[in-house]
């Protein structure tokens, strides 16, 4: 549940912006600045996910902000890294936002050398729910949030 992020209660796998910076990887505090300056906004989350792990291991970092908007809508930024600094986003890695009804809303895929990659920010009413998928080759992993 996405609202008792604004309450500071998360999963454990979710990081706080600031104990990934503590740990060398600058590059989250740049894209980041101005979500933790502006009022309204939840601290970002990090959370680390590795796909292929079989074949050849590649971790991402999938970044998340929430501000709570004047209209009681939440809006979502969401974004993912490589997990190495100097990296870039594997090649093909695919992510997307689903509806409840598991309807395709947003997909991007990665070219090739890019830092990361984002969604477009997104607005949700109360009770909204929505899944996030990582997809690289054959491999998947997704998280279904609720607001």
């Amino acid at each position: 549940n996405l609202n008792q992020w604004f309450q500071n209660l998360f999963a454990n796998e979710w990081q706080s912006l600031e104990a990934v910076l503590s740990s060398n990887y600058p590059t989250f505090a740049h894209n980041f600045r101005r979500a933790r300056d502006t009022k309204g906004f939840c601290a970002p989350r990090v959370k680390f996910i590795t796909l292929n792990a079989e074949l050849e291991p590649q971790t991402v970092a999938l970044l998340m902000v929430l501000n709570s908007e004047a209209d009681s809508r939440m809006g979502v930024r969401v974004q993912v890294h490589a997990a190495v600094e100097g990296r870039c986003v594997p090649k093909d890695l695919v992510l997307s936002i689903y509806s409840k009804d598991d309807e395709i809303l947003q997909s991007i895929q990665a070219r090739g050398q890019e830092d990361y990659m984002r969604l477009p920010h997104f607005r949700c009413l109360p009770s909204t729910q929505f899944r996030l998928k990582i997809t690289l080759n054959e491999d998947a992993f997704s998280e279904t949030f609720s607001v």
